[in-house]
């Protein structure tokens, strides 16, 4: 989208009322402390968010300046565009000292780009379906990019100072736009500047500030840590991450983004067995010890590839070498276990392996008590070459 051809206009207050169902409960989208939002639809079906400044006397002129004047400066893709602004001062009856009399009462109104899936925070709980990897981390890479664009390349820089998940907002394609500049200032030559305002969002201030009333691009870059942490391990993770070392913290990182890793791999697993019907597959689907999922037939020359369960320790060679202190007596048996039942099964359907070894028995150690170990049904081959060498059965070696 092309920023710079933007062009921010007057938007009258009887259409903002229009657009809004008169700022209706059922339009609002949000509320922040310096103000509520909502969803404005007009008749073209074009929608914008609606930000109406409380009526506090004494800061809100300066509040309502201060963001005004920082988001018409702002001309990124991962900062909330301006789309339009309302300055009304109306004249009221109100009632003082038992009489009527007239007095101006003024409407401030900040429009803005609406962001369809609304904000980061919503998608941090752990009651909440949230989105891949991939996702989460474009999310991290567009409010660096932001962040980086308001320090950096702007003359003088832009610090956000209130940097949350709440001000993160997310567009149709899960776009991080960075939103809320109220606190926002402006930094010309100092570099750190003391302050007597009150910033921020408690968990989200950097220990300079906290004691000793200090701002500078630093505060941003702490909120901007806290952020990430959120997103890679969510609120508690967040809040457990204090008592544990940084390795203890990404193992638990890696556990919660493995175990939906699972997750997905289990919805695909359904989705697949409804829509597949050849019934040329059902014998490669009955001989299989791990669970079939997909096979998908490519190219001219008719080449075929399983996709099959997906065990997320990888193969037993690399997760013996990677575990082997975690890996007591009783795990170890069990895995053995695992392997000679899956042997059972295929000598049951007189189907003979011939290339069995580490690498092609899988293995899931995710569950503390019961490790799982699956077998990999690779092509049978006939070649006495192509197997394993030191995996090969002395008889075979005598022929």
């Amino acid at each position: 989208m092309d920023y710079a051809s933007s062009e921010t206009t007057v938007m009258p207050l009887d259409l903002l009322r229009e657009i809004t169902n008169d700022f209706s409960e059922e339009r609002r989208i949000g509320s922040g402390s310096y103000g509520k939002v909502y969803l404005g639809v007009h008749q073209h079906g074009k929608r914008i968010a609606v930000k109406i400044l409380y009526d506090m006397p004494g800061i809100d002129d300066e509040q309502f300046q201060n963001e005004f004047n920082n988001l018409t400066r702002l001309r990124q893709q991962n900062i909330v565009r301006l789309v339009g602004y309302c300055h009304n001062i109306q004249e009221v009856q109100v009632e003082y000292k038992a009489k009527l009399v007239l007095a101006e009462k003024t409407h401030r109104a900040l429009c803005l780009e609406y962001m369809s899936n609304g904000s980061l925070d919503k998608y941090l709980s752990d009651e909440c379906d949230r989105y891949d990897w991939q996702t989460g981390y474009g999310i991290i890479k567009g409010i660096c990019q932001g962040l980086k664009y308001l320090h950096n390349e702007l003359k003088p820089p832009v610090y956000h100072l209130d940097l949350k998940p709440a001000n993160v907002l997310l567009d149709e394609n899960m776009v991080a736009r960075i939103a809320d500049f109220g606190m926002s200032r402006l930094f010309r030559d100092e570099k750190t500047r003391a302050t007597n305002s009150s910033l921020g969002t408690i968990g989200y201030l950097p220990p300079e500030y906290i004691c000793n009333n200090l701002i500078s691009d630093k505060f941003d870059i702490f909120s901007l840590g806290v952020v990430i942490i959120k997103i890679m391990a969510g609120h508690a993770g967040y809040f457990n991450s204090a008592n544990m070392s940084s390795q203890e913290f990404s193992n638990v990182v890696q556990l919660i983004w493995t175990n939906r890793l699972l997750e997905t791999s289990n919805l695909r697993k359904a989705y697949s067995e409804q829509i597949i019907k050849d019934d040329d597959l059902e014998e490669l689907r009955e001989l299989s010890s791990i669970d079939y999922k997909m096979v998908c037939h490519d190219g001219h020359e008719g080449s075929i590839a399983t996709v099959t369960e997906y065990m997320v320790n990888g193969s037993l060679r690399t997760a013996l070498w990677k575990n082997s202190k975690s890996l007591g007596r009783h795990k170890r048996l069990i895995i053995a276990m695992d392997a000679a039942f899956g042997m059972e099964y295929l000598h049951h359907k007189n189907i003979v392996h011939f290339d069995l070894k580490s690498d092609n028995l899988h293995v899931n150690l995710t569950d503390p008590l019961r490790p799982i170990c699956k077998q990999i049904i690779g092509y049978v081959c006939t070649s006495f070459y192509l197997k394993s060498m030191p995996w090969i059965a002395f008889q075979k070696i005598g022929d």
